[in-house]
């Protein structure tokens, strides 16, 4: 076995005396002097012995291991070759010279204190490519005319260095190679290309996904076949076959799209592969924008319920002309509701701005957009978004399914939203949970929603739209300054106006209680909506009744002039309630009801009360604890919070001068402790003698029982422009106070065929 591997070329040192490899024996090696004199034979063990002892040492041959055409251009002198040649031999070396600068200063030995050098132990480099492309760009800085622009990789400059290094530090080994290039000969049968690509091409590329080891067992069936047919005999057969490695060159030569356009499909290589051109450039504020919504990897709390399994959704509208975020929605709504609060937001001025503490810059973007990009999903193709952009003037558009890149603008900042603004807040999902399977998302949730819409209002005003954005190369809301001086923005209609137009639309008709929407009516009291009920009766006529996702406490519907009906919702606590509450409320309130009772207003209320207990009660003892941490203050300062009452029970009854004290919440003194009486209102004043005569009915007490005539004519629920005033010197009467939902069931409801066409009120 020949441990060291030595040539011809190689040069043996022993104990100082330098010898050249001449036989290769059985079991060793014959040596020869250099200096002159017979070969003597060495065994390999011999050999290794003196190796061992450190008094065997091997000078390889100057560029082992390099190519044969790089070694007879290492053996010319270096003016042998062109001045091209000579000047890019030169530029390398320069480079090369860096590189050995930098190993010696890293190979230097570092005197430590109470340690010698000698005791500190070499460490092994290893270099690789990428760490060198920084020194390769420092160098170009230097020596290149170009700069950076001209720096080479580092992979070639460690190609450099190894042909440097193994050359024995030759500048002709450094001299490119281009003049050896061409003229190559096919190393495999010619045949045996052909048949490859064959297959590769109709056999590889399939839907089914064949492995490549496979194919090549065909591949090699089929050139032996062929090699017999030409007459070959069986060695020359088996030298025509090729390696498997060649046919994984030859599938590796087959362009990409068409092995994915085969493999995985014609969608799958249009979109890896698609050509890629500038989309349109847009130069007008609003002109068009791109929606999208997306769930937040976080849940948030409810402060009145104390629930903490809601998941927030993120809806962002943004302009393609300037890249600014124009509307948002952080909710808890699904579905059109958030399109809808996001479109709303966008044509509403921001004025709510004001009001939040800690937002430094405004919110600008305030238009009417002209074109809407979406994509193909339901919440987007419903007939609410269409009627609403088709109301407002607003051409919708959708992109083709499965292209994310044709709105890409909005995707990057959906994104952008969620790393930067919500990821590691308390109550993070990591990813659906994916991440982190062990983190209790729901019992680590602080965030409240409006600390998280507050959140996104900073995040947007002080951080996004102050942010340099290279797409425009300025900031959003600079870019946004700019284009409004210059072109025109177009505006929304009033908010009156807006509110109704983008809104959820049901068709329904007008009934004797009014409109009914999730066991909330609509109407009692309106005069414009008892009209209608007296012109066409109840149920015979349809119409467009639109409902506020955000304020289901109002309602409006759209008359026969086009004019819209603004109706209250009959729950007073319903104004300013989310369609999402209220689906909560009455969820609760059914899950209490049989399948087929109805859900009246009473069990709404109590499903309201159920709802907020667990958050009532733990703020009641957060109440009582503050009650309690007070108390213990005043016991620890001597307080006697008893001082004033005991003072003002001592002047009402004249114990001023006595020196009576209490005792245990007792008087000493013999006094008889009368309990106070109820306060009452005071008495109206007796009149004189003459008011008497005037007015022969003053001091007379009312009756108890007043009976009155009531006129069959008189509506009912009619205002009060046709009630007659009031007479002179009667006191004012009071406002009457709606009746709770306690009462509900205390409403007496007439018959059906005694039913008259006016609303009966169920508040």
């Amino acid at each position: 076995m020949n441990p060291f591997r030595l040539t011809q070329d190689d040069v043996v040192i022993i104990d100082g005396v330098r010898f050249s490899p001449t036989t290769l024996l059985e079991n060793g090696i014959a040596l020869k002097p250099e200096g002159g004199g017979a070969s003597k034979p060495y065994r390999w063990d011999e050999l290794t012995k003196l190796w061992l002892d450190q008094r065997l040492r091997i000078e390889p041959q100057a560029g082992k291991g390099l190519p044969a055409k790089l070694i007879e251009d290492m053996r010319r002198d270096i003016t042998s070759f062109t001045e091209e040649q000579q000047a890019i031999a030169k530029r390398r070396h320069r480079y090369v010279r860096a590189l050995e600068f930098g190993l010696s200063l890293r190979n230097m030995s570092r005197l430590k204190q109470y340690r010698p050098s000698q005791t500190k132990k070499r460490s092994r480099i290893v270099l690789q490519a990428k760490p060198l492309d920084l020194l390769c760009r420092r160098v170009a800085k230097v020596i290149e005319p170009n700069g950076v622009d001209d720096a080479p990789s580092g992979a070639a400059l460690l190609n450099w260095y190894r042909r440097y290094q193994l050359s024995g530090g030759c500048l002709s080994a450094l001299v490119p190679q281009r003049q050896h290039q061409g003229n190559r000969k096919p190393r495999l049968w010619a045949p045996a290309y052909e048949i490859m690509n064959r297959f590769a091409v109709a056999q590889y590329l399939q839907s089914e996904r064949p492995r490549a080891t496979d194919i090549f067992c065909m591949v090699r069936d089929e050139i032996r076949r062929v090699a017999r047919q030409h007459g070959k005999d069986e060695a020359e057969v088996e030298s025509a076959v090729p390696d498997i490695q060649a046919f994984y060159r030859t599938i590796a030569d087959i362009q990409s799209r068409e092995k994915t356009y085969y493999r995985d499909g014609p969608q799958d290589a249009d979109r890896k592969y698609r050509i890629k051109g500038r989309g349109p450039r847009y130069q007008r504020p609003g002109e068009a924008v791109q929606i999208d919504s997306t769930k937040l990897p976080i849940v948030v709390r409810c402060p009145l319920t104390g629930l903490r399994f809601k998941q927030v959704t993120l809806t962002i509208v943004v302009d393609l002309a300037t890249r600014a975020i124009i509307g948002f929605y952080v909710g808890l709504e699904e579905g059109y509701p958030t399109i809808q609060e996001a479109l709303r937001m966008s044509m509403m001025p921001k004025t709510w701005l004001a009001n939040l503490e800690g937002i430094d810059h405004p919110f600008l973007g305030t238009c009417k957009p002209g074109k809407v990009f979406t994509d193909q999903g339901a919440d987007y193709r419903s007939a609410d978004l269409i009627m609403a952009t088709g109301q407002l003037g607003i051409r919708l558009l959708h992109t083709p399914a499965g292209r994310p890149d044709l709105k890409g603008i909005v995707e990057r900042q959906i994104r952008e939203f969620k790393e930067t603004l919500f990821s590691g807040m308390p109550g993070s999902l990591f990813k659906n949970g994916g991440r982190r399977p062990e983190y209790d998302a729901a019992g680590n949730a602080k965030l409240t929603l409006e600390q998280a819409n507050w959140a996104a209002c900073k995040y947007l005003c002080d951080v996004f739209m102050r942010k340099w954005h290279e797409g425009i190369d300025d900031t959003p809301a600079e870019k946004w300054r700019k284009l409004a001086d210059v072109h025109h923005v177009d505006m929304a209609p009033s908010v009156d106006q807006l509110i109704p137009l983008i809104s959820s639309t049901k068709v329904v008709s007008v009934q004797h209680t009014g409109i009914e929407w999730m066991g909330l009516f609509y109407g009692h009291g309106s005069e414009q909506l008892q009209a209608l009920l007296d012109r066409h009766g109840p149920g015979k006529v349809k119409y467009q009744f639109k409902i506020d996702a955000m304020d289901v406490g109002r309602g409006y519907l759209l008359g026969p002039d086009g004019r819209w009906i603004t109706l209250a919702a009959s729950d007073p606590d319903a104004r300013g309630r989310t369609r999402h509450d209220h689906l909560v409320i009455r969820a609760e309130a059914r899950s209490r009801r049989k399948a087929n009772e109805r859900v009246t207003q009473a069990d709404m209320d109590a499903a309201k009360r159920l709802l907020r207990a667990p958050q009532e009660e733990m703020n009641n003892r957060r109440a009582s604890k503050r009650v309690t941490n007070r108390a213990a203050r005043f016991l620890a300062a001597k307080v006697d919070p008893l001082a004033e009452i005991k003072h003002d029970f001592h002047a009402f009854i004249g114990m001023e001068d006595a020196r009576d004290e209490f005792e245990d919440g007792v008087v000493t003194a013999e006094y008889e402790l009368v309990p106070a009486e109820r306060p009452r209102l005071p008495a109206p004043p007796t009149p004189s003698l003459q008011e008497a005569e005037a007015d022969p009915d003053a001091g007379v007490p009312p009756e108890e029982v007043v009976e009155t005539e009531v006129d069959d004519d008189v509506n009912p629920i009619s205002t009060t422009d046709d009630a007659a005033p009031p007479a002179s010197g009667a006191p004012a009467v009071a406002d009457t106070e709606m009746p709770t939902a306690a009462v509900v069931d205390a409403a007496v409801v007439m018959p059906r065929r005694n039913r008259s066409a006016t609303f009966v009120d169920f508040a």
